[in-house]
């Protein structure tokens, strides 16, 4: 696991007081040096270079302090939005590009792309205009499920609850910046159970469009706002409901950043010892296809229907890797259709090439309390490289048992993830009988492989 590094957070006023005092101290220090050389106090420099240092320091401390800055009414401060629009649009060139840009302004030219868009966007006074005259001049080319969602976030190290809050309290009713034009507000925390609480707050992102208006450049920033709210309970994985996966990693990533709190860089689903009982199979498939037979149907799902079924197939290659560049790669390949977990090219990829599963759509039914009949839905759960989704669609039949029936796949996933394996012997079981249709001749004439799971 690779260690993430820890950023301080805090109070933007109490940032902006510490290089103000570090900046007189420089002052004071650059006094006592010009006396003892037996130069005049009062001959002054001719130049002021003041700003200089501050930009200096505050680009030193960028990678170490993160910036809580107050939000009256969850907004965000103009003049910031304003520059990170501006490095957005640069970020959008290539880093040869950008590179290039900077040596011709006489600029350091290393360094990542948002710190080469930044001495980019300083050096052009962050007018937007001329920004958008430079990436116009410069771009290659013009830039060509309803349902309940929830995203379990794996924890590396146990949580101490009373800190966390504690943290979150310091930056309550506060942003902060967690990429380009990306930032996370913190607006509340409410408990939900014993030991646990929900952190609600909101992405605001802003991307870039180029426009010539009146054959001028025009800078055009395009703001998205998503709600969020993660759960967060001790012994648990981090839930993150309602959001897409690009929004869940923002909440996770501020939490991370203004809790202390670590989630893995990895996900581990399935222990070595229990890979080692069901040798057959990928160990990457044995997650879902445990959720499939056994913590499902105990949670009361019945009459599965596999109807996708995604498998990965091939890695992806390094960036720097230029041999390969052109060679062709498949990395995943996904198959539609009814009750796949039967068919023979799935049972193949399964044990024959033990490729791992990764994701899966099925419809399955559920009893609705008060109902005549089962509520069926549609259920997808997705291993991801850092967490596991899982989505439930309304239904077709008893919508208003789709809210229970996701809560409930929710606990078999997060069951499955703290868990493990619920029943190894079952899955060793299943895993036998994969291997021998695999290697059937023709399609079997009807699909029975999770039929003793419903």
């Amino acid at each position: 696991m690779v260690a993430r590094a820890n950023r301080m957070v805090l109070h933007a006023e109490d940032l902006d007081r510490a290089v103000s005092d570090l900046l007189s101290e420089a002052r004071n220090f650059g006094l006592q040096l010009r006396s003892k050389g037996g130069r005049d106090d009062s001959i002054r420099l001719a130049a002021d270079v003041s700003d200089y240092l501050s930009i200096a320091v505050r680009e030193a401390l960028e990678d170490e302090v993160v910036p809580a800055v107050e939000s009256d009414t969850g907004g965000l401060d103009a003049d910031e939005v304003e520059r990170e629009v501006i490095k957005k649009a640069l970020i959008g060139l290539k880093a040869s590009t950008l590179r290039r840009l900077a040596e011709e302004r006489e600029l350091r030219s290393v360094g990542s792309a948002e710190v080469l868009a930044t001495r980019i966007g300083r050096a052009y006074s962050w007018d937007s205009e001329e920004v958008a005259r430079l990436v116009l001049q410069n771009e290659e080319a013009p830039p060509p499920e309803r349902g309940h969602v929830g995203r379990l976030f794996p924890l590396a190290d146990p949580l101490v609850t009373k800190q966390v809050l504690s943290k979150l309290d310091y930056v309550l009713g506060r942003y902060i910046r967690i990429g380009v034009a990306r930032w996370f507000v913190f607006e509340s925390v409410d408990r939900v159970a014993a030991g646990a609480f929900n952190l609600a707050g909101s992405y605001k992102a802003y991307q870039t469009d180029l426009d010539e208006i009146n054959s001028r450049p025009t800078l055009r920033a395009v703001p998205t706002n998503h709600h969020a709210s993660v759960r967060i309970a001790p012994g648990a994985p981090l839930v993150v409901s309602g959001a897409s996966s690009l929004v869940a990693r923002a909440a996770v990533r501020a939490l991370e950043t203004a809790a202390d709190v670590t989630t893995a860089s990895a996900l581990s689903l399935v222990p070595a010892d229990v890979q080692g009982n069901v040798p057959q199979l990928n160990p990457g498939s044995l997650f879902l296809l445990d959720l499939l037979h056994t913590r499902l149907p105990a949670s009361g799902f019945k009459n599965f229907n596999l109807t996708v079924a995604k498998f990965k197939v091939g890695e992806q290659a390094g960036d720097d890797d230029e041999s390969d560049a052109r060679r062709p790669l498949l990395h995943a390949v996904r198959f539609e259709g009814a009750h796949l977990l039967d068919s023979l090219v799935a049972c193949r990829l399964l044990s024959l090439e033990r490729r791992p599963l990764v994701e899966v759509v099925c419809q399955v039914s559920r009893e609705v309390p008060g109902q005549e009949y089962p509520g069926r839905y549609t259920l997808r759960i997705a291993v991801e490289p850092d967490h596991v989704s899982v989505t439930t669609g309304f239904g077709s039949v008893a919508p208003e048992g789709s809210v229970a029936t996701h809560r409930a796949a929710l606990e078999a996933a997060q069951a499955e993830m703290t868990e493990g394996v619920r029943d190894v012997g079952r899955l060793a079981e299943l895993a036998e009988r994969i291997a021998t249709r695999a290697k059937m001749n023709s399609e079997p004439s009807r699909a029975d492989l999770l039929e003793e799971s419903s």
